[in-house]
């Protein structure tokens, strides 16, 4: 009777709220913000949906009714039940109680043995997702090389594009079949297996090594974002769905970011490049506005509740406005895998960045990398951070460690950490890191002296720019003979063909080496007809060619230049 009594109340009685409540059903829905570097927000007004499971909350009177009469009847049922097996019950009950107590038993043992597997794998799981402290020891196998730029910066020296390469390669890109790819914004390129990487605000592009376009791996969907040659001008009610301009690979396999702010969807891609790259582009639809529109499979989900921050400045979105420059778009530190297994992420608005595991689990935080201040770059297969108001570079190692592998010797030159950070300092004499870029043969570095490189600093010619050059076989450091008030230098004067002067890019060095410069037609028809051309003392034969292809490109036409 006992039995047959809770299968009626399963019946008749209505179903229990999930854990968390009532108002566990209820979601406020926000608009995200794409910004590298800064996440801005604006709320929407919460809108309450009816509970999934139906039937449970407030009850009409019609429903009452209802329940009323069932209930009544539910009544009735048991006490006919109660009624007529009294006798029975009086005469089994030991039976019953016997059984009821064995059923209790096996519940117990039931629930216990669940109760003790899932706390195993809660503490398996705990073990390997615990936080590490990090770790920045140094490798007494390979001690940091000092650059010593306190002894060496009066030690000048006159450098040409020779004296550290030999040879030069254009590779015409073919364009792109969909001429509503956005590509305003010169390419930020990378050169990995025998394919060309190509990306910008608008999308990330699959080349051939010699140019030919192979595929779209993801066009951006975005709204109040205007890109132009050199700055991406954003608006705070815009939306962003697509993929990222940093990419990364790991065997045959492509790794890059997407995201879409509508959804909170925040992924890493997975790109199989070793299959048939002739495979459809996926398009944004409108009915299906959650869809992935980029190609390969989620590797990673970096945000799997799907959470949307809230603005929170006191200006409305609508009226807020920034411009980035394409140098910061394309040089931040941002995300960045580290294995297959685990990835590193910059913390917004502070000066962190996290190491996180394929569940989820934050490992370990690297300190002291301020967003904005911080950098990363790639080369040989590994990752490097430094910061520009530090002296170390550090090389990624591990899940939880970060080894330095160069220290910049500064001396009388170096300013303390608090006069850098304060608005409006007297830097006058001091010496701050602007750029690094290194292949397996050179560290190059722009150093800025007196104050920040910014507009204001070049108008006034308070800013001084020297480009040094260090030797990783010999540790030798010169100083570029040039203008430290010319910020258009001819450094390092082309004279190989007398195209454009080179001084690498972080961002644009392949794990060959290969230095990388991003080019339009314009671009090389206008060197062809410029003074520094014609007075040029390269070869006559490659000034020739180059004059050639000048004439044969396009204005708009993409081109890779490769120095080697």
């Amino acid at each position: 009777m006992n039995i047959l009594l809770q299968n009626l109340l399963l019946v008749f009685l209505p179903p229990i709220p999930p854990k968390g409540g009532l108002n566990s059903i209820y979601d406020s829905t926000m608009e995200e913000l794409y910004k590298p570097g800064l996440k801005s927000h604006k709320c929407l007004k919460k809108k309450k949906t009816a509970p999934p499971w139906g039937g449970w909350g407030v009850i009409s009177p019609g429903n009452f009714r209802k329940t009323l009469s069932i209930l009544s009847l539910l009544f009735m049922v048991i006490s006919l039940l109660s009624s007529c097996h009294r006798n029975r019950l009086k005469t089994n009950e030991k039976e019953l109680a016997k059984e009821i107590v064995l059923q209790e038993k096996q519940k117990e043992e039931t629930d216990k043995a669940a109760h003790d597997e899932e706390m195993a794998d809660t503490l398996d799981r705990s073990k390997k997702g615990l936080l590490f402290k990090e770790d920045r020891s140094v490798d007494p196998l390979h001690p940091p090389v000092i650059i010593d730029i306190a002894s060496n910066f009066n030690n000048i020296k006159e450098f040409k594009l020779t004296d550290i390469f030999s040879e030069i390669k254009y590779v015409r890109l073919e364009t792109v079949p969909d001429s509503t790819f956005k590509r305003a914004m010169k390419f930020k390129y990378y050169l990995i297996q025998d394919y060309i990487i190509a990306t910008n605000p608008s999308g990330i592009l699959l080349y051939s090594k010699d140019g030919k376009f192979l595929n779209t791996i993801v066009k951006n969907k975005t709204t109040g974002i205007n890109v132009d040659s050199t700055m991406m001008q954003v608006i705070g009610t815009n939306t962003f769905i697509g993929g990222g301009t940093s990419v990364w690979n790991m065997d045959d396999k492509l790794y890059y970011t997407y995201r879409n702010s509508i959804s909170g969807q925040e992924y890493i891609m997975e790109y199989d490049l070793s299959k048939n790259q002739i495979v459809p582009t996926k398009k944004f639809e409108s009915e299906n506005p959650d869809q992935i529109i980029g190609l390969g499979e989620v590797a990673f989900d970096m945000n799997p509740s799907k959470k949307k921050d809230v603005w929170k400045y006191k200006l409305a979105p609508e009226l807020v406005m920034w411009g980035i420059s394409f140098e910061y778009i394309y040089q931040s530190t941002g995300t960045f895998i580290i294995d297959k297994n685990t990835y590193a992420k910059e913390l917004k608005r502070t000066d962190k960045i996290a190491v996180i595991n394929d569940r989820g689990d934050t490992i370990t935080t690297f300190s002291g990398f301020e967003e904005g201040n911080s950098l990363r770059f790639e080369y040989d297969g590994k990752q490097f951070l430094w910061n520009y108001l530090n002296d170390t570079v550090f090389q990624v190692a591990g899940s939880n460690r970060i080894i330095p592998v160069s220290i910049l010797n500064m001396g009388q030159y170096k300013a303390p950490l608090e006069q850098v950070q304060k608005i409006g300092s007297d830097l006058t004499g001091k010496i701050i890191l602007r750029s690094w870029a290194q292949n397996k043969d050179f560290i190059f570095l722009t150093l800025c002296k007196d104050t920040y490189d910014s507009p204001n600093s070049r108008k006034s010619k308070k800013v001084k720019i020297y480009h040094a050059l260090f030797s990783k076989q010999n540790h030798n450091l010169f100083i570029v003979k040039g203008n430290p008030l010319d910020y258009s230098p001819e450094i390092l004067e082309n004279d190989l063909d007398g195209g454009f002067p080179v001084w690498p890019l972080q961002y644009m060095i392949s794990n060959n080496g290969e230095i990388m410069v991003s080019l339009k037609g314009n671009d090389l028809k206008k060197r062809v007809l410029s003074e520094e051309f014609r007075n040029s003392k390269a070869p006559v034969l490659k000034k020739k060619e180059l004059e050639r292809l000048a004439a044969s490109v396009s204005k708009n036409e993409d081109i890779l230049m490769l120095i080697r």
